[in-house]
């Protein structure tokens, strides 16, 4: 397993931050030696990959001012020249890669954005889809693109969102709108549930606000203070699996000491949320970090009390049930036993009866029911208690591969000798094989 690490080093006695690069191909057991990749001062370093293909893309400041990108073919093993992808004077980034389509945007007043469907060897012409671009955000979902920035005096939060892929952007929306100041958006997707937090000043002091859309950013739910403090509410993270959302920040009082890493849950995508806990309860803590996978969920932060500012972790490990598996024939001819009426594949969100129609429909050579027949009965499985981890990967893909087709509703007519349907194939043979119980040996019955 490759892991492959950026960031931005004083190595010249302070006077310039290198951009500088490391990777290990042990799954982080030992790591390579440093490669630079900045031929003047870089900021803000970000990194994505996919396939073999590494981005790296950061802000430069001085002489040679702008956005930079270096792409390696080879999983980081050699960089290409670098790209200029703006000579603007811009603040931070973000870079998202999916199959061949990369995506880029960063902050140049307003937000900017690039795509290149050619694995970042070019790039389209920029775009400016919202007026916010401080702190953007980027999330990628299938052919769903959605940014987040901050913009305006005050500021306040915008969205926009593109569902053809980043050719085009419909107008932003201002979901803050308010006389006071809003910062540092954050923003996760799940599916066609589209959630944002950010630190706001409506209530007279930095609280942690929340919207949600559960229709892929076409509206959106009323505000949420999720915080309700009278103190400084502020680095607020947001993740999310399936129905389930997460959201840390640090709080502390009004003179920002002592400060403490809380943390909220919502099991029913955002309607209500569980009270709020102290992670870290002892006064010397900020900057928490979030991620979760599947039930699992990790929250990293930085303690000012111990040594030179350390790094603390808590985690929730939710062991998963082993229940066998069923194959799709069992779940076709037993609706009763059904444990949910509703799934979403891809983007879409579908009945029990819809999926029944679905699996009464042949396949007839259609990569997409081939898949979505496997991806019904893996899912229905999970629900029912069979352990995820097995397959979690395939059918994060799976969903992905689904989502390109956008709003329309299965099926999708896609040739299986087409490239698309090639990988619909590929993750619809590792479904089959886990719904057939191949892949959980000990599972029990």
């Amino acid at each position: 397993m490759s892991v492959f690490v950026v960031w931005g080093d004083f190595t010249d006695n302070f006077t310039q931050q290198n951009i500088l690069f490391r990777r290990s191909l042990d799954g982080g057991t030992t790591f390579e030696p440093i490669q630079p990749l900045s031929t003047s001062p870089g900021l803000s370093p970000v990194i994505a990959a996919s396939g073999a293909n590494v981005y790296v893309v950061w802000a430069a400041v001085g002489a040679q001012r702008g956005i930079f990108l270096r792409r390696s073919a080879d999983t980081g093993a050699m960089f290409e020249t670098l790209q200029t992808l703006s000579t603007a004077v811009g603040g931070e980034t973000q870079v998202a890669a999916i199959g061949t389509n990369v995506y880029v945007v960063w902050d140049e007043g307003s937000l900017a954005f690039r795509r290149s469907t050619d694995g970042g060897v070019t790039f389209d012409s920029t775009q400016y889809p919202s007026p916010g671009g401080g702190f953007p955000e980027l999330a990628v979902y299938g052919s769903n693109i959605f940014v987040i920035g901050e913009g305006g005096s005050p500021s306040d939060i915008f969205f926009a969102r593109s569902t053809d892929g980043g050719v085009t952007f419909g107008p932003s929306t201002n979901l803050s709108a308010n006389a006071s100041s809003s910062n540092l958006p954050q923003l996760a997707v799940s599916g066609a549930n589209v959630s944002v937090v950010w630190s706001d000043d409506a209530p007279g002091n930095p609280n942690i606000f929340f919207r949600h859309s559960a229709d892929g950013g076409e509206t959106f739910d009323a505000v949420q203070n999720l915080s309700d403090t009278r103190g400084n509410a502020l680095h607020p993270r947001v993740a999310a699996s399936g129905s389930k959302i997460y959201v840390v920040w640090q709080d502390c009082n009004p003179l920002c000491f002592p400060v403490d890493v809380f943390f909220r849950s919502s099991s029913n995508d955002g309607t209500s949320f569980n009270p709020t806990l102290n992670l870290s309860e002892d006064g010397g803590s900020a900057l928490p970090e979030l991620a979760v996978s599947t039930s699992n969920v990790y929250v990293i932060w930085k303690n000012f009390l111990v040594g030179n500012g350390d790094v603390f972790f808590r985690g929730t490990l939710v062991p998963p049930t082993n229940k066998c598996p069923l194959g799709q024939g069992f779940w076709k001819n037993h609706p009763d036993a059904w444990p949910v009426t509703s799934l979403t594949l891809g983007s879409q969100t579908y009945t029990q009866a819809e999926l029944l129609a679905l699996f009464d429909t042949p396949p007839r050579g259609d990569a997409s029911l081939i898949l979505a027949h496997q991806l019904i009965a893996a899912k229905l499985n999970i629900a029912n208690g069979s352990n995820p981890t097995p397959v979690s990967a395939t059918i994060t893909d799976a969903d992905s591969l689904l989502s390109q087709f956008g709003n329309n509703r299965l099926p999708y007519n896609v040739r299986t000798s087409s490239a698309i349907g090639q990988q619909m194939v590929n993750d619809a043979n590792v479904l089959d094989r886990y719904n057939n119980g191949d892949l959980t040996p000990d599972c029990q019955p």
